[in-house]
């Protein structure tokens, strides 16, 4: 019997690689992408990746195995969401975030998934009217678990990884992609943050035109991608439907740019 569950391909294929001819191998292989009805890329290999609050008692579960982007946010608004949510009993914010000695950590996911458990915690929220962002937030722990932006074109969504804990295969994201936002950090401190495999910077000024330009790219292969066609019935989810499924309503908490958070 086949299995056409990611994890299942995986087992199944690399099983006999050791002991069959070549031949054989690239023939069985041909034969359960056949049968799975898809090709299977590398994000789709393994176990779905999950984000979770910190007390545990909301768990979002995306389809694919690995993050498809990863970026060091300098973002105020993101500083400030996050330490709104720790001054309400959240996760707390490393202290290297909040003396900005460097960025948030951030992965992009598939806009895709499913609420293992606890969706009766999930509530949303923005910072202030016409902000561009829509948090989800566990409220149970205050946790901030994914944010939408119509920058994302209902394609992907970001998970701040320093307050959701988060089980996903790193194995391609060793560092972030590139530094976002560094308008909103202390030129001192920019110029100290180190240099990315990208060849960016902390000094926005080093980081031309034609690099912009290939970073934007490269988001958009990542990030606007369409989710893996296998998962459409699985995870159901998306985070419009998921606003609507918990009542429709999104919490404007009127903090001011850059000010406190209580």
């Amino acid at each position: 019997e086949i299995m056409s569950g990611p994890g299942m391909m995986q087992d199944s294929v690399l099983g006999v690689m050791t002991a069959a001819p070549a031949a054989t191998v690239c023939l069985l292989f041909l034969l359960v992408i056949l049968a799975a009805g898809r090709w299977c890329g590398l994000r789709d290999i393994g176990a779905p990746s999950r984000v979770s609050c910190c007390c545990g008692q909301v768990v979002v579960e995306f389809p694919e195995a690995m993050p498809r982007y990863r970026v060091a946010c300098c973002c105020r608004d993101c500083r400030q969401k996050v330490s709104w949510a720790a001054a309400r009993g959240g996760p707390a914010v490393p202290s290297q975030v909040l003396a900005q000695d460097r960025p948030l950590d951030c992965l992009y996911f598939c806009n895709l998934f499913r609420v293992v458990r606890g969706v009766e915690h999930v509530s949303f929220n923005r910072l202030r009217e016409g902000t561009p962002t829509t948090n989800c937030i566990a409220g149970c722990c205050h946790t901030i678990l994914f944010i939408d932006n119509p920058f994302y074109k209902n394609k992907c969504l970001l998970v701040q990884a320093d307050v959701a804990r988060v089980q996903t295969d790193m194995s391609q994201a060793k560092e972030p992609d590139v530094y976002i936002a560094l308008d909103n950090w202390p030129a001192n401190k920019a110029k100290a943050l180190p240099a990315l495999a990208s060849g960016q910077t902390g000094d926005p000024a080093a980081f031309g035109a034609d690099a912009q330009k290939s970073a934007f790219e490269t988001f958009g292969e990542s990030c606007y991608a369409p989710p893996p066609e296998w998962a459409q019935k699985d995870y159901p989810s998306t985070f419009k439907s998921l606003i609507a499924d918990t009542g429709g309503k999104v919490e404007t908490l009127g903090l001011i740019e850059g000010g406190p958070v209580t």
